[in-house]
């Protein structure tokens, strides 16, 4: 998270999708970016890209992923970039 505080960046950290959309509604959609991984974003009952998009089109969502991942599907959702592990975190700060 200091990447992102010295690229000027304020982060929230979140363990699931429901803790992330709960903020999203607090900060009321005045999200720039969100970076999730795959298992999360691809959970077809919580659909939270799509979710994080009805509440702010503005907001960019980065999903990374293993190789195996269904890029088409994330992309689908609404994901608007998609790379694969291992990234360090300086280089997903700059993606940002």
């Amino acid at each position: 998270m200091v990447y992102y505080w010295l690229k000027g960046c304020e982060s929230h950290k979140f363990t699931d999708g429901k803790e992330c959309l709960e903020k999203i509604n607090q900060l009321e959609g005045k999200v720039d970016a969100i970076i999730i991984d795959d298992n999360i974003a691809s959970d077809r009952n919580l659909t939270l890209i799509i979710n994080i998009k009805k509440i702010s089109t503005d907001t960019k969502v980065l999903v990374i992923a293993d190789e195996d991942s269904e890029k088409t599907r994330l992309l689908g959702y609404g994901a608007d970039e998609f790379s694969l592990k291992p990234m360090s975190p300086e280089n997903i700060a700059d993606k940002v």
